[in-house]
């Protein structure tokens, strides 16, 4: 991964869940990609329903490093 790269995950990792999929969304029109009203749907459906659990803390959010290395630990 490049410098430049690395710095702008470092970045987007500081934004909001809505911003980084705003950012999503922008990159993916940028290449071209063909948008899934079905899968926008439901992806904003899960995302209000994850913020949702935040808010009322019945889960505690991670940062994506961490839940990263959970994962990893999980699978060895």
């Amino acid at each position: 991964m490049s410098h430049v790269v690395s710095e702008l995950v470092a970045q987007i990792e500081q934004l909001t869940p809505d911003d980084q999929c705003q950012l999503i969304r922008q990159l993916l029109d940028r290449i071209g990609a063909p948008a899934d009203p079905a899968w926008e749907d439901a992806w904003a459906e899960e995302l209000s329903q994850r913020q949702q659990d935040i808010d009322a803390g019945r889960v505690q959010p991670l940062a994506g490093p961490e839940a990263l290395q959970r994962l990893l630990e999980e699978r060895s």
